[in-house]
């Protein structure tokens, strides 16, 4: 038999669960239309089409830039009417661009609706109407996919389709790209001496402290236990420098306590900028990460650079 508590907490859930539903709703309404990548790299990332008119393609003056070599430089074109309705056309694309398998005319545009599939080179994007509720959903899905379980971070996997993206994104349109390696000093001492659950505050705490010394559109990922990755857009080797000094300086001052404990953390940190002396994603991390053992060997918290 259902006791009155348990009546309650059930009657608190439902509260809760439709206030949830509600503010979802009216962030719906409040959505602009969208093309979401269902097939290709980055999977789940979300274009707002909120301009006139949106270039499809791989040149870094487009106004939704892919990496993928099916794609021209400029594949197709999204357009938006004052009537609101969107239509999209090709651009003489070399491999074509289709809109619910149709492929379409060149230069002929043709208009796009809720729920269809509009597919570019290897690329397959969904349409999601403006106000729609699936915008919230698809929004909140990828971010749930995409995120570290304990920090809420970028995971590793969500890191190194972002650091790609970066990187070509750089080399098209010839703006720096620096990366920080940051890794705790004697991680392995605070979980043996002050507990897992200490070792796991420790972790979320210096995310929180690094991601106050970087900029919005910065990001910051773990591809480790206690190792993270910072990407710092249109950044020099010296200001890039100058970052990774104010994150060792602001956790190494960082009142960090559990259980009324102070524990004491550093951190060591190496970084790179890019160059043309590098040529894949890969050798752009293993400076990075190389520069950061350097750091660790003379010590630890310190800066290092290569």
């Amino acid at each position: 038999m259902e006791t009155g508590s348990e009546r309650d907490v059930g009657s608190e859930t439902l509260i809760r669960e439709s206030k949830t539903l509600k503010l979802k709703l009216q962030e719906a309404r409040k959505s602009e239309a969208c093309l979401v990548i269902v097939l290709g790299k980055p999977l789940g990332k979300r274009f707002a089409l909120n301009s006139k008119t949106m270039v499809i393609g791989r040149g870094s003056e487009c106004e939704i830039p892919m990496l993928d070599t099916s794609l021209s430089r400029a594949h197709a074109q999204v357009l938006k009417k004052d009537n609101g309705r969107f239509y999209v056309h090709d651009l003489d694309s070399t491999n074509g661009t289709y809109l619910n398998d149709q492929k379409l005319i060149p230069r002929k545009a043709v208009e796009v609706k809720d729920g269809d599939f509009l597919k570019a080179g290897n690329v397959i994007f969904k349409f999601i109407g403006k106000g729609k509720i699936d915008n919230v959903f698809h929004k909140d899905i990828l971010y749930l996919a995409s995120r570290d379980d304990l920090t809420g971070t970028l995971n590793r996997q969500s890191l190194r389709s972002c650091l790609e993206e970066g990187f070509h994104k750089a080399r098209m349109s010839k703006k720096h790209l620096s990366a920080i390696v940051l890794d705790l000093d004697h991680f392995k001492t605070v979980n043996d001496t002050y507990g897992h659950a200490a070792g796991d505050f420790v972790l979320k705490e210096t995310v929180k402290v690094a991601q106050s010394a970087i900029r919005g559109d910065d990001f910051i990922g773990r591809f480790g236990g206690d190792e993270f990755m910072v990407v710092l857009w249109d950044t020099s080797l010296t200001n890039a420098c100058i970052i990774a000094e104010r994150i060792r300086s602001k956790i190494e001052n960082h009142n960090f306590t559990y259980g009324g404990k102070r524990i004491p953390v550093t951190v060591s940190l190496g970084l790179s900028a890019l160059d043309d002396s590098i040529q894949s994603v890969e050798s752009f991390f293993k400076r990075a990460d190389g520069a950061q053992y350097n750091a660790k060997r003379n010590g630890g918290n310190q800066v290092s650079a290569h």
